[in-house]
């Protein structure tokens, strides 16, 4: 099987083509869509109880990226989710998109997978940027956020000023009390 020589199943090529396909679909691109996605939904869906989940993928020196408790559920769920809608709904129209625009035919369900794992990053995407929208809204119109956020930012340059002097919070309250 050395150079071009053919297999039995067909060429060289149509190998290394299916195996490209399936480690894109599967192996990188899907995990790595289930984890984006669930660090931005846990950034706006808070999930109690769910201690010990852990998902990575480590390529050395190209991508290190892990996904911990809430994040593996919300991601991993979004991602089903939008796979049994996108199935049910749209399965053979999102297969032809896949085909057609990317010029690669990885098969049906692995196609419904590639459009899953984009659409949960997208959603999930929209989501957190909704909600930092909403969180902006609700500040500009609270008086008591505004002079919360005031106060903190207040302490924090204290905190940054004393940091920079060098001095530590017992040397400031002896100096308070000498006075």
């Amino acid at each position: 099987m050395a150079g071009g020589a053919k297999t039995e199943n067909g060429s060289n090529a149509e190998i290394y083509e299916s195996v490209i396909k399936i480690v894109f679909s599967w192996v990188i691109l899907m995990p790595i869509a289930v984890m984006v996605s669930g660090k931005l939904m846990a950034q706006t869906v808070k999930l109690s109880g769910q201690h010990g989940q852990l998902f990575q993928i480590s390529i050395p020196k190209v991508i290190k990226i892990r996904a911990n408790n809430d994040e593996v559920i919300l991601g991993f769920g979004l991602f089903i989710v939008l796979l049994a809608i996108d199935g049910m709904v749209a399965g053979q129209v999102l297969y032809r998109l896949i085909v057609t625009n990317f010029g690669i035919d990885p098969g049906h369900f692995n196609a419904l997978c590639i459009f899953s794992a984009f659409a949960s990053v997208f959603l999930s995407g929209f989501v957190y940027g909704l909600s930092g929208c909403v969180a902006l809204l609700r500040r500009r119109g609270d008086p008591q956020l505004r002079k919360y956020e005031q106060t903190i930012e207040r302490l924090a340059a204290e905190k940054r000023q004393d940091d920079v002097a060098g001095k530590t919070s017992a040397e400031k309250r002896r100096q308070g009390r000498g006075a």
